[in-house]
């Protein structure tokens, strides 16, 4: 009996070592008040290596019409630059990047060489926004809408950079 008590303490000692317990659940953040319209809803990065060198390209897009855009080429400095649209286009874009299956791709599997990677993450421009995040190589087949129209966004805002 003796055995059988001290197994049962130490079975239960071992329990929360071994991970035999479900996680706890991560405290949620308490409903806060939206006071200032600046959160981001459009993430995108185009980084890798390419036959010219490396390529690191980042757009970000806020709610409130802040664009900024930031380039470190393979040869000379990088340059960044900023720009103000209205909310109506910021949610412009973000509605045709979601009804160009932006909330709904995945991952691209293909396998290439030399092409650097692009993610776009799309948020809904709230405080306690929920997020889609997805990683394609070249802009075509299923990705083709999503990457033209960010690349026209970023001609249109910026079209001297």
């Amino acid at each position: 009996m003796k055995t059988l008590i001290a197994s049962g303490v130490v079975v239960a000692f071992l329990v929360p070592l071994c991970g035999w317990l479900p996680p706890a659940a991560e405290p949620r953040a308490q409903a806060c008040e939206d006071l200032f319209a600046h959160q981001p809803v459009v993430l995108f990065e185009v980084s890798g290596s390419t036959l010219a060198g490396p390529v690191d390209t980042t757009l970000t897009v806020f709610s409130d019409g802040v664009v900024k855009l930031a380039s470190a080429p393979a040869n000379g400095p990088g340059k960044s630059a900023s720009a103000v649209v209205t909310p109506a286009d910021v949610e412009k874009l973000r509605l045709a990047l979601v009804t160009g299956n932006g909330l709904r791709l995945c991952d691209d599997p293909r396998l290439v060489t030399d092409v650097p990677l692009h993610t776009l993450t799309l948020l809904d421009g709230t405080q306690d926004s929920a997020s889609h995040t997805f990683s394609y190589w070249v802009g075509t087949e299923v990705y083709a809408t999503v990457d033209q129209r960010l690349q026209q966004f970023v001609q249109q805002v910026f079209p001297e950079f």
